[in-house]
């Protein structure tokens, strides 16, 4: 028999949680409409629909209260599911296409692999870049997140607006709490040392 997964670690216990059952069927619906979107070339729906919530749950409240909160506990409970955790990366890596970076290699998509110019750019959402992030470290995926912040950096360096409802998102990207060196050697975007600055 496989070895017991501890799930241990602060739970959500709000009453407007929705619970980690409900959380996963509302994520897997939502990657399912992202392969969709990315098969039909309709990358302009991942800037216009609105599904952080679900698709990058993390430890912070938002308009929808302690709905999709997780915590160190939940987190340990989904991870142990590897079909979710899969999805949840293939979710990332979708979202981080529809702004035409390579997730895996940390970089701009080359012109041959966008399928639309127009609609595969940044699309100026920095508070959704920050909670996907976000919500990359706090399930423990960083090479993904390496490639997040490496990608933000990037939109720093020229000058993109990094803030939302007056407040500076920013600083996940210029002090990152996990060292970069490795994706930003892949990218060639020089990293700045590594800060135990936690997340705002």
């Amino acid at each position: 028999m496989p070895a017991a997964v501890s799930c241990a670690g602060r739970r959500n216990t709000e009453a407007d949680f929705v619970g980690i059952a409900s959380l996963k069927k509302q994520h897997a619906r939502q990657v399912t409409a992202f392969e969709s979107w990315a098969a039909r070339g309709a990358w302009s729906e991942f800037h216009s629909e609105h599904y952080d919530w679900w698709a990058f749950p993390y430890d912070q409240p938002s308009s929808h209260g302690f709905a999709y909160v997780v915590y160190e506990g939940d987190v340990a409970a989904m991870k142990a599911d590897p079909a979710f955790l899969a999805a949840y990366l293939r979710g990332a890596e979708l979202l981080l296409r529809s702004w035409g970076w390579h997730m895996g290699e940390a970089r701009e998509l080359r012109r041959e692999e966008i399928d639309d110019p127009a609609a595969q750019r940044w699309a100026r959402w920095p508070v959704r870049l920050h909670k996907a992030t976000s919500s990359l470290l706090l399930f423990g995926c960083d090479d993904a997140a390496r490639s997040a912040i490496v990608y933000g950096r990037l939109l720093l360096t020229r000058r993109f607006k990094f803030s939302y409802g007056g407040r500076d998102l920013s600083a996940l990207f210029t002090h990152p709490p996990i060292p970069l060196e490795a994706a930003a050697a892949a990218s060639k975007v020089k990293a700045a040392p590594a800060s135990k600055r936690g997340l705002g």
